[in-house]
C-alpha cells in the first residue's frame, strides 16, 4: 500500500452548482477539466483503499453539501469518499473503507460537486491524502483478514466453549455442593441408623432373655400342672378309699348300736326278771356278762367313734388340698388341650367328691379360661 499526498491547492472562489478538479500539483489552481489533472495510475492493478481530505475557506458560506470523490478518468466513475459536509465552517471528508479498483494504465484524480450555495464562500482550498494498494497486497490483506476473522471466530466460540465450561463447571461445583450435603446428610442418617440398630439389637437380646425365661417358665408351668393333676387323681384314690372306710365304720357303728339296744333289752328283761326270781346269782352272772358285753360295745363305739373322726379329719385335709389343687390350677396359664384334658377328669368325678354345684363351677371357670375372658393366654 502507498499513499498519494495532496497539498494545498491554489483558492478558488466556486461558482454555484459547479464541479471541479484538482490533482497532486499543488501549482495548478483547480478547474471544471479532470484531464488537466490526471495522475498516472498503478503498475499493478490496484484498489482505493482510504482517502482523507480538509477544506478551508477564507470566507465561509452556506451549509448546502459539498462532495468529495476519487474520480477515474479512464473508466469515468467516481467514488465518495465518506459524508458530504458543508462550507460553513472548516470541513472533513474521511473514508477507509474504499472499493473502486484502478487497472495498470488508468489515470485518475479528485472530483469537487458544489452546491448551488445561499451564500457562496470564497477563498476554498483542499488537501490531503488518497491510500492505493496493489491487487496482491489485497488479496494478502482479505486472506489475512480472512484468517483475522477465522482466528476471531475461533476466539468466539473459545469464548462461548469457556463459558460453556465455566457454567460445567459452576453446575459441577453446584451439584458437588449439593453432593457433599447429601453426603453429610447421609452420614448423619447412617449414624442415627446405627444407634437405632444398636438399640434394636439391646431390645431384641432382652426379648430373647424374656422368652428365655418365658419359655423356662412354661415348662414350669408344665410340671406344675402335670404334679396337680398327679396330686388331683392322687386325692380323688384317697377319697374314694375314705369314703369306703367311713362307709364301713357307719355300718360298724350302726351293728355296735343295735347291739348295745339289743342289750339295753336284756339289761331291762333281766331287770324284770330280777324282781320275780329268788336265785340272785345267776341274775349277778347274768348283769355282769351284759355289763361285759356293754363295756365291749362301749369300747367298739367309742373305737368306731374314734375312726369316723379320723376319717372326717382326713375328709376334712383332702377337701383342703382340692381347693388348692383347683386355685392352683386356675392360677395355672392352661392351654385349650390341657383344659380339655383337665375337664375330662372332672367328668369321671367319683361320687361323693365333689358336689355338683363345685363341677360346675370348676368348669364355668374352664370355659370362661377357652374363651379368654379370664388369665393370660399361653401360647400351645
Amino acid at each position: 500500500m502507498y499513499a498519494v499526498q495532496f497539498s494545498e491547492t491554489k483558492v478558488i472562489s466556486p461558482a454555484d452548482g459547479t464541479t471541479y478538479y484538482f490533482g497532486v500539483d499543488a501549482s495548478i489552481t483547480p478547474t471544471t477539466t479532470a484531464a488537466d489533472h490526471a495522475i498516472a495510475g498503478p503498475p499493478l492493478a490496484s484498489l482505493f483503499k482510504a482517502a482523507r481530505f480538509k477544506a478551508i475557506a477564507s470566507g465561509y458560506g452556506s451549509a448546502e453539501a459539498v462532495s468529495v470523490n476519487v474520480y477515474n478518468i479512464t473508466q469515468a466513475s467516481a467514488e465518495l469518499v465518506g459524508a458530504t459536509d458543508g462550507l460553513d465552517a472548516e470541513a472533513t471528508f474521511l473514508d477507509v473503507a474504499l472499493t473502486d479498483d484502478i487497472a495498470v494504465g488508468d489515470q485518475w484524480c479528485i472530483q469537487v460537486v458544489f452546491p448551488a450555495w445561499a451564500t457562496d464562500p470564497t477563498g476554498v482550498q483542499f488537501e490531503g491524502v488518497v491510500y492505493i494498494t496493489d491487487d496482491a497486497e489485497v488479496a494478502a490483506i482479505a486472506a489475512q483478514d480472512s484468517g483475522i476473522s477465522d482466528n476471531l471466530a475461533a476466539i468466539l466460540t473459545n469464548d462461548s466453549d469457556i463459558s460453556s465450561n465455566l457454567a460445567a463447571v459452576t453446575a459441577a461445583q453446584s451439584d458437588a455442593d449439593i453432593n457433599a450435603g447429601t453426603i453429610l446428610t447421609n452420614d448423619s442418617d447412617i449414624s442415627a441408623l446405627v444407634a437405632e440398630q444398636l438399640t434394636q439389637d439391646s431390645s431384641i437380646s432382652a426379648n430373647l432373655a424374656g422368652f428365655t425365661a418365658a419359655s423356662a417358665a412354661g415348662v414350669t408351668n408344665d410340671s406344675d400342672i402335670s404334679a396337680n393333676l398327679a396330686a388331683i387323681l392322687a386325692n380323688d384314690s384317697d377319697i374314694s378309699a375314705l369314703v369306703a372306710e367311713q362307709l364301713t365304720q357307719d355300718s360298724s357303728v350302726s351293728a355296735n348300736l343295735a347291739a348295745i339296744l339289743a342289750n339295753d333289752s336284756d339289761i331291762s328283761a333281766n331287770l324284770a326278771s330280777i324282781g320275780g326270781l329268788g336265785d340272785t346269782s345267776a341274775i349277778s352272772a347274768a348283769v355282769v356278762a351284759n355289763d361285759s358285753d356293754i363295756s365291749a360295745n362301749s369300747a367298739a363305739v367309742v373305737a368306731a367313734q374314734s375312726d369316723a373322726n379320723v376319717n372326717a379329719a382326713a375328709i376334712l385335709t383332702n377337701d383342703s388340698d382340692i381347693s388348692a389343687n383347683l386355685a392352683s390350677i386356675t392360677a395355672l396359664d392352661l392351654d385349650s388341650a390341657e383344659i380339655v384334658i383337665l375337664n375330662a377328669l372332672l367328668a369321671e368325678n367319683p361320687p361323693g367328691i365333689l358336689s355338683a354345684a363345685e363341677v360346675a363351677a370348676i368348669r364355668a371357670k374352664i370355659t370362661t379360661k377357652l374363651s379368654g375372658n379370664e388369665g393370660t393366654a399361653r401360647s400351645a
